[in-house]
């Protein structure tokens, strides 16, 4: 019977080798580690970086789609006013502006486009071109760090042991704004303004130039207008004072119909409010009657003055070369309404 042995000497000989190839694998796995967590370091500093870009390309996009429209209309308004594309680009690229800055670098370098955002598709198209039912006006801006731009590429920390020593970061922000074509729940007051009034607003567009509304005897040589209830048949009293409070309880969209009422009771005219900024609904004059379901065509800003009930019943006021609607959307006709800038990129 053959005796098995044991040697002490190789034994240890193996443990040694076993240990040497594991402390080898450590050192590789600590390598790997530590460059993935370097990296992921880099990647959180790219991520901060592009966030400031952002944040620099949504404020200059907000900045430029401000001013896309005149803050004051000369002559007779109408239902087309052309983007002032010139005054929006110089909002937008505003380097003497209070300077944004990405990665501790002052940026002054943006990159400004304007025309027309189609809202259903998501594009942007050449401002020279003609604008669409759904084209709002708007201002896109890219702002980077690459090149020459904005002090260059961002430098990385850890990636340099990787060969790689920069890396290029860039934002793009779309925003637009236009004349309303929508008003949602609380955007309008109860009074609609025929559209041959609204074509003229301008000439009562004033304090010195005030127009009555309510009463056949200060009506205009066309009448100017008269309450409204939206999409509800109503003239009681706690009704449409709720309206004057509230304002439309539900959307309006151009095009749609709402109902015109004649004249309500004396106690309506001492809930009007004086001196505030409203938006009114625009009506088409060809089915314009009291009591009568008359499609809108636009909604216009309107400064209320003055009200006065009695024999009279008139509501008091001029329109507005400059209002924005918050509770309002894209895209319909031009009366001096718009719809606050907002980003759609």
């Amino acid at each position: 019977m053959k005796k098995s042995s044991f040697n002490l000497k190789s034994f240890f000989t193996g443990r040694r080798r076993q240990s040497g190839a594991a402390a080898i694998l450590v050192a590789f796995l600590m390598i790997v580690f530590l460059g993935i967590a370097a990296l992921a370091l880099d990647i959180g500093y790219l991520y901060v970086v592009r966030t400031e870009l952002q944040n620099a390309a949504d404020a200059s996009a907000l900045a430029g789609a401000g001013h896309l429209y005149p803050r004051s209309i000369t002559g007779a308004v109408v239902s087309v006013v052309p983007p002032e594309w010139g005054a929006a680009e110089a909002a937008a690229d505003y380097p003497q502006a209070p300077a944004n800055r990405a990665g501790g670098a002052t940026l002054t370098d943006y990159e400004v486009r304007t025309g027309y955002w189609n809202l259903a598709t998501g594009t942007l198209s050449s401002a020279l071109g003609t604008q669409g039912p759904q084209d709002a006006p708007a201002v896109q801006v890219t702002v980077r760090r690459s090149g020459a731009e904005n002090s260059g590429p961002v430098q990385l920390f850890f990636a340099r042991a990787l060969g790689i020593g920069s890396a290029d970061v860039s934002a793009t922000a779309t925003a637009v704004t236009a004349c309303p074509g929508v008003a949602y729940p609380g955007a309008l007051f109860p009074i609609a303004i025929r559209r041959s009034v609204a074509d003229r607003a301008s000439e009562f567009g004033s304090r010195s130039s005030t127009i009555r509304i309510g009463s056949d005897y200060h009506y205009p040589a066309d009448d100017a207008g008269q309450w409204t209830s939206f999409d509800v048949d109503a003239n009681d009293v706690p009704f449409i004072r709720n309206l004057i409070e509230h304002g439309n309880p539900n959307t309006v969209t151009n095009l749609d119909s709402i109902w015109i009422q004649p004249g309500t009771k004396n106690t309506i005219y001492n809930e009007v409010p004086l001196e505030i900024d409203v938006a009114l609904p625009v009506v088409l004059d060809a089915e314009f009657d009291t009591h009568a379901r008359v499609p809108v065509y636009g909604f216009i800003g309107f400064h209320i003055t003055g009200a006065r009930g009695g024999n009279q019943k008139y509501v008091e006021g001029y329109f507005t070369s400059f209002l924005f609607i918050p509770q309002s959307g894209p895209v319909g006709p031009c009366y001096g309404a718009y719809t606050p800038p907002r980003l759609v990129q």
